[in-house]
């Protein structure tokens, strides 16, 4: 509990990633959730509640902004749509796996599941799970984390442990400008001049990381890929 984040950072993570947030800890040695909650909600388990806890700010890419569809889902072969219960293990997701659609429909097709409700990549990933194994999320486009009565499991790599000693998925809510309009003098960066302005006005670089994509000679980037190269 000493390394649990603050609510500033919470709330930072929030601004970041507007759509939803949601949490899970271990309640009598078992994974209990809630989502569709906000920085203060989650910031009151971290405290209140011992054990590892896993916290998750949505960026709706699939399936809309909807309570649901916020994270943690309970890894079962019809993933639970309730904002809150337990569940033997919880999966969280942060990125996008592109070709869900066609991987779910062979999984369904091939235990003669059903998919039933509103369905997005992430609760996808939590019934692929549950019929193939953790080994399948390997394969999955994304970074992953498991919270089952052993503790948390991170997947995918990619993760930071953040100097307060806790671990995180991207560091974008930290992202602090490291140029002004003086280095426009730069060549060719007059693209990332605009785009570090923006961000630092409103704190959307989440949010413009899935929306926008600057072109670079190597290809094309998204905007949250681009920061990060630029430090």
């Amino acid at each position: 509990k000493k390394n649990r984040p603050t609510l500033e950072t919470l709330k930072r993570c929030e601004r970041s990633n507007r759509d939803g947030g949601g949490v899970a800890w271990l309640e009598n040695g078992k994974p209990t959730f809630r989502k569709g909650v906000d920085a203060e909600f989650i910031h009151d388990i971290m405290q209140t509640k011992g054990g590892p806890i896993v916290a998750h700010f949505r960026i709706a890419t699939v399936g809309g902004v909807k309570p649901v569809l916020c994270h943690p889902f309970p890894i079962s072969p019809r993933p639970s749509q309730a904002l809150q219960g337990q569940s033997d293990s919880v999966l969280f997701h942060n990125g996008t796996w592109s070709d869900w659609n066609s991987v779910l429909g062979s999984v369904l097709k091939r235990s003669g599941l059903q998919a039933e409700g509103e369905f997005s990549d992430s609760r996808a990933s939590a019934l692929v799970v549950a019929v193939s194994g953790r080994k399948a999320i390997s394969k999955m486009g994304g970074k992953f984390c498991v919270l089952d009565s052993e503790g948390a499991f991170m997947f995918n790599g990619g993760w930071t442990k953040h100097t307060d000693g806790n671990w995180y998925s991207n560091m974008h809510w930290d992202w602090k400008p490291k140029y002004t309009k003086t280095y426009s003098s730069y060549k060719g960066l007059s693209l990332f001049d605009e785009a570090c302005e923006v961000l630092e006005e409103d704190d959307r670089l989440e949010r413009q990381a899935v929306k926008h994509f600057v072109k670079r000679s190597q290809g094309l980037l998204s905007l949250g890929e681009t920061l990060t190269k630029l430090g």
